[in-house]
């Protein structure tokens, strides 16, 4: 088994070759670049107030031993503005 992963080693060292790469300007010089953006728009119309079954799907992610300020957080969360 030993002999075996040396002749592996020996082969892919064999067969490699060198690497080489393209390059943007004289200078053999390159930049990554992101832009990353942290905020995302949702466009909503004739929002109306959240149903029974809205409210209850919401307070599905709050625990159930939660204050109640919590869960008003979490009903709020839904409601549109006034």
């Amino acid at each position: 088994m030993r002999f075996f992963a040396v002749v592996v080693l020996l082969a892919v060292l064999a067969s490699a070759s060198t690497s080489s790469a393209y390059y943007l300007d004289a200078d053999r010089r390159f930049s990554v670049r992101v832009r990353a953006y942290s905020q995302l728009g949702i466009l909503t119309e004739n929002s109306e107030t959240p149903s029974r079954s809205d409210i209850a799907h919401a307070l599905r992610f709050v625990p159930a031993n939660a204050p109640p300020s919590q869960k008003r957080a979490q009903i709020a969360s839904i409601t549109p503005p006034d």
